[in-house]
């Protein structure tokens, strides 16, 4: 069933223009209503697996597996709950009459809401209809399906869906916790550093050119990222994102598009860096496939190809396409070293390959929570320094100095230079 309900998903249909599929001219015995999520991302095919679209199509279609739905037949409500795998209703008994189909951005499964998606914080619905007269007939079966799509919040209800397959048949620990996690998709009035707000909740607004950042999967993923951490494990310090470098491979400063309080290049205090590389792996973990060997990331800032200025033509725009599974070793090349800083690229290839590059001695969110959790004196490690001292010795700790995972998450740190120490 795991596998069943990923390829559906990973096997959704792309067409070039936005539009309601047409109400056939006749009822049936039965009646599904389903609906597709017409998704447009402009930092998509950068080298990913998922929530992909072909160069000649402008958005691609997805089930909205999980959304809710409601169908009223004649003001009487006859479907209430969410879409199944494809995403539709349930069977609905042939009436003559007229059926109004409603979609909400509300994402539950077996009796657990996950995920809320709303336009802003007034948290006020956004919400599909389709309204149909149809007769009723006493043979065969009819499904009428919509494609939603033309706003932000259908683009941000996509990625929720997709998190919800991976939580739903890989592993609860991508949506950790018993309360939903809320996503405000066009929050006016939060170009800076506010897209994670603490808790389960994260709102998004626009870039520096206004342009909504619900158009950026791979922003939406790593936004979700830093609320998925704060429950799983706890939000090391930020340290306010004081960078530790002059040297401009090390630092923002190219950054116009956004915010550059840190970008992926930037060396801040190592838990700042962290906290920063899980981000950006949580959204290349979602978007590729894990046994490919290889994920790219499309960055949603300039990165700097080397110390001149951007003006001069060294600086990438985004989307750029990172391979981020790759040897980064970004400190240990570009910038001064320390026990006690960090750079999110090397942290997000850290996570990735203990992630997804060690067979059997992968560790899965549950296991590097535990990691943290252990380094972190058995507690929460909100607001702590984290080194990678106290997370090879609770590596130890858990599996056994020695032992094959143990030695893989040590040997892993050190193959992407995070494994800086005084001890």
């Amino acid at each position: 069933m795991k596998k069943n309900i990923l390829k559906l998903l990973f096997a959704s249909v792309f067409f070039s223009s936005i539009a309601l599929v047409p109400a056939k001219s006749y009822a049936a015995g039965t009646y599904r209503f389903c609906a597709n999520w017409a998704y447009i991302f402009s930092d998509k095919g950068v080298g990913e697996d998922y929530l992909t679209y072909g160069s000649g199509s402008s958005y691609g279609l997805l089930p909205a597996f999980t959304a809710w739905g409601a169908v009223n037949y004649n003001n009487t409500r006859v479907f209430n709950g969410p879409l199944d795998a494809n995403g539709c209703t349930a069977a609905i008994t042939a009436n003559a009459g007229t059926y109004t189909f409603m979609i909400y951005p509300r994402f539950s499964y077996g009796g657990t809401t996950k995920i809320d998606v709303y336009p802003d914080s007034n948290q006020q619905w956004t919400y599909w209809q389709t309204q149909r007269s149809l007769p009723g007939s006493s043979s065969g079966a009819t499904t009428y399906t919509d494609n939603l799509g033309g706003s932000p919040i259908a683009s941000v209800a996509a990625v929720a869906t997709w998190i919800m397959a991976w939580w739903a048949y890989n592993d609860v620990n991508y949506l950790p916790g018993s309360s939903p996690y809320i996503i405000y998709a066009t929050q006016d009035g939060c170009q800076g550093p506010t897209g994670y707000i603490g808790g389960r909740t994260v709102k998004l607004c626009k870039d520096n050119s206004g342009i909504w950042k619900a158009y950026r999967k791979f922003i939406i993923g790593h936004e979700m990222g830093h609320a998925v951490s704060d429950v799983l494990f706890g939000n090391p310090t930020i340290d306010n994102y004081t960078m530790y470098s002059t040297a401009a491979l090390c630092r923002c400063d190219h950054v116009t598009s956004s915010n550059n309080y840190h970008c992926i290049q930037s060396q801040h205090a190592i838990s700042a860096a962290e906290g920063e590389g899980w981000a950006q792996f949580y959204s290349m973990n979602l978007f590729n496939n894990p046994s490919d060997g290889s994920a790219w990331f499309g960055y949603y800032k300039e990165f700097l190809q080397n110390g001149t200025s951007c003006k001069n033509g060294t600086c990438w725009p985004p989307p750029v396409p990172l391979p981020l599974s790759l040897d980064v070793l970004w400190m240990n090349t570009n910038c001064p070293t320390s026990n006690s800083y960090g750079v999110e690229a090397d942290w997000a290839s850290f996570y990735w390959w203990v992630k997804n590059q060690g067979s059997s001695n992968n560790y899965s969110f549950g296991n590097i929570a535990g990691v943290y959790y252990t380094a972190c004196g058995n507690s929460s490690c909100a607001g702590d320094t984290v080194l990678w001292s106290s997370l090879r010795n609770a590596a130890n700790t858990i599996y056994g100095t020695g032992s094959s995972k143990a030695q893989f998450w040590l040997n892993t740190g050190a193959q992407k230079g995070v494994n800086h120490s005084t001890e």
